[in-house]
C-alpha cells in the first residue's frame, strides 16, 4: 500500500507550551499566573558590563553607523557585552563581533571603548552617591 501526502495525519509543528507568548519581557516572566521561574541570561563569568556603558556604546553606534536600526545597535551591543563577560578570550570574540558589524575600524575600537571604559559617575545598580 502506498501513502500519499494527503494521506498522512496533519504535522502539530509546536505545542501548547511553546506557543504561549512572553507576555512580560520587563521581568524575564512569562506571566505572573503561570507561575513561571524569571527567564535570565546570566553572564558566562564574573565580569558585567554596567547598563550606562551599554548605552554608551548603542550611542556611538548611532553616530557612526547609521545603517543600523536602533534595535540592531542593541543587539549587537548587548552580544558584545555578553561575550565581554566570558573569562577565555571574550575581549577578542566582543571585538571581532563589532569589527564584523561595523564599516571602518575606527569605528569598531570608538565602539569597543565605549563599551568597556568605566564611568565616572555612580554606578547602574542603584547606587546612592555619597554626601
Amino acid at each position: 500500500m502506498v501513502l500519499g501526502v494527503a494521506d498522512l495525519p496533519p504535522l502539530e509543528l509546536t505545542t501548547p507550551e511553546r506557543a504561549r507568548p512572553v507576555t512580560d519581557i520587563g521581568t524575564g516572566r512569562r506571566g505572573a499566573d503561570e507561575g513561571d521561574e524569571p527567564i535570565l541570561r546570566s553572564p558566562r563569568g564574573s565580569r558585567v558590563i554596567p547598563n550606562r556603558q551599554r548605552l554608551a556604546a548603542v550611542t556611538v553606534l548611532g553616530e557612526r553607523e547609521t545603517q543600523l536600526s536602533a534595535v540592531q545597535r542593541l543587539a549587537l551591543v548587548d552580544a558584545a557585552a555578553w561575550w565581554l563577560s566570558e573569562p577565555n578570550g571574550g575581549e577578542e570574540l566582543a571585538y571581532a563581533l563589532l569589527a564584523a558589524t561595523c564599516s571602518t575600524e575606527v569605528n569598531t575600537e570608538h565602539t569597543y571603548l565605549a563599551l568597556i571604559t568605566p564611568s565616572d559617575e555612580p554606578g547602574d545598580y542603584g547606587e546612592v552617591p555619597s554626601s
